[in-house]
């Protein structure tokens, strides 16, 4: 029978698989999980890293109303020379 250290030691590592695979996998499988389900993160989170979150969410939706104004800038465009 074993001992409760070996069988720790053999759940923790993965049942024999390198650390850094099943590690890889399950933080691949998390992250995947997270975006498909679009749940909100759980973490607290300090008031600088929300700040930085917030900033660089602003700086994604400037870039994003950038675009649509160019998209949109090009169907007049396209509708004029039609």
């Amino acid at each position: 029978m074993l001992s409760d250290l070996k069988k720790r030691n053999l759940l923790s590592s993965g049942g024999g698989k390198p650390s850094s695979y099943t590690e890889k996998t399950a933080s691949s499988k998390s992250a995947a999980e997270k975006a498909v389900r679009g749940r909100p993160s759980t973490k607290d989170l300090s008031a600088e890293k929300k700040l930085k979150k917030a900033e660089a969410h602003i700086k994604y939706l400037d870039a994003e109303n950038e675009l649509l104004k160019t998209l949109e800038e090009l169907e007049r465009q396209v509708k004029k020379c039609s």
